[in-house]
């Protein structure tokens, strides 16, 4: 391992011991116990999409002394995905691409037969590679591309002109849940492998069926990955997401249940035992938490990528909402993250 990775140099049951035990320490105040829920097959462990940053002629990860280490490969990668950042990588030290910061995402599809990569570099250095074409349009016969953070896809029909030119984003299968193929852009937010994510989506639909709910709140719906699964299972779902691109695919992934859907709708309607499905960012729900503390939902599951804002938060909620259960679901091997799923209830 490159020692970018915290727990690159202990084994397995160790990592997830210490794991939990981080999040034992987090939620100190809560007795519940914790079930680690992850597989033995390691093919659940590799990621179909990769983050890393290129700075001057390096691209890697970040040490946890905030160096930035170049990679040659990655071993915690999917084959086909460490595939795909060999190649780009070799592709740019061959082409001397020499950005001065800047950040990469690599995915592979659905199918695992094609490669997208998002290239999110200063707007100087963008209009530099548009103009000088050669690299964008040579990277391009083995990669969708996308640029910048307006996430614009590269116009193919540009490459007889003078100059290259960007065109609005078009959605492909870059990820899927339980098997269904969903669309997006390469640089949609997902988790970081559609193997681990599914982990997540079946605990989700399992405490549905304890509580016996009909109607979900989805709070950060993005593009659809705990949504079709809801649908798929006969629950009727208002949205509520702020990003108007991760809209468009959520509507069309899942179009064939429109009828049980409503997008940030503003109406309040009288909802009996309904659950609010609520997936914040790092930073954690903050003043959300008073909105779900007053409205009439009698559970909340909460999903989260960082254990000290989820510990906050249940700490501003635990005199309204008492915790049932608690999950942790390893996503991000043989680092110090993973994502925690925790099941609410209202206190009568």
């Amino acid at each position: 391992m490159c020692g970018g990775c915290s727990y690159w140099n202990i084994d397995y049951p160790t990592e997830i011991q210490l794991k939990k035990e981080n999040l034992k320490s987090l939620l100190k105040s809560l007795h519940v116990p914790i079930r680690v829920i992850n597989t033995d097959q390691d093919y659940f462990k590799f990621r179909t999409r990769f983050d890393f940053t290129i700075e001057s002629s390096k691209m890697g990860l970040y040490s946890k002394k905030h160096d930035l280490m170049d990679l040659n490969s990655c071993s915690i990668l999917h084959p086909e995905l460490e595939k795909a950042y060999i190649y780009f990588r070799n592709f740019c030290l061959s082409h001397k691409l020499n950005i001065k910061k800047g950040s990469v995402r690599i995915r592979i599809s659905a199918d695992l037969n094609r490669w997208g990569v998002w290239l999110d570099f200063s707007n100087l250095e963008i209009k530099d590679l548009l103009l000088e074409k050669t690299f964008l349009m040579m990277l391009s016969e083995k990669f969708t591309i996308e640029i910048g953070q307006k996430k614009k896809r590269l116009d193919l029909k540009s490459f007889t002109s003078d100059q290259l030119k960007l065109t609005d984003p078009a959605g492909e299968a870059w990820f899927k849940t339980q098997n269904k193929n969903l669309r997006c852009s390469v640089a949609s937010f997902t988790q970081p492998s559609w193997f681990t994510a599914d982990l997540l989506t079946y605990e989700i639909l399992n405490w549905l069926l304890k509580i016996n709910v009909k109607h979900i709140l989805e709070y950060g719906s993005g593009i659809g990955q705990y949504t079709l699964p809801l649908l798929n299972s006969g629950y009727s779902v208002d949205i509520f997401e702020s990003d108007m691109m991760a809209l468009d695919y959520l509507k069309e992934n899942c179009n064939e249940h429109k009828s049980r859907i409503r997008i940030n709708p503003t109406d309040q309607i009288n909802l009996n035992n309904a659950a609010a499905l609520v997936n914040p960012p790092r930073s954690g729900l903050q003043k959300f938490n008073e909105k779900l503390i007053n409205s009439n939902v009698e559970y909340i599951i909460y999903v989260s990528c960082y254990p000290e804002s989820l510990a906050l938060d249940l700490e501003i909620l635990k005199d309204s909402f008492e915790v049932k259960d608690i999950i942790l679901v390893d996503q991000f091997m043989r680092t110090k993250h993973f994502e925690a799923g925790v099941l609410l209830q209202r206190i009568k």
